[in-house]
């Protein structure tokens, strides 16, 4: 992770990512019934307590550790 950024509302986070060209990464979440959507990464719900984000580097010959984005949604407080 290099940075992460909320909405003013607090419902999204951008993360900035980076990693090894053409590898996968798993990230670990809890509360998974909180998250709408995922752009950027894979969302894998095994239950409705935990979950994990999987994110691909893209491969980029001129970088060997790329950079990525992952924009989680949130759900609204009223759902």
């Amino acid at each position: 992770m290099l940075a992460e950024s909320w909405t003013p509302a607090r419902d999204a986070v951008t993360l900035e990512i980076a990693g090894a060209q053409g590898k996968q990464y798993e990230l670990g979440i809890w509360n998974p019934a909180q998250m709408a959507s995922v752009d950027g990464a894979e969302l894998l719900r095994t239950n409705t307590e935990s979950a994990r984000i999987r994110v691909t580097i893209p491969k980029n010959e001129s970088d060997p550790y790329p950079r990525g984005k992952i924009v989680i949604q949130f759900t609204s407080k009223t759902q």
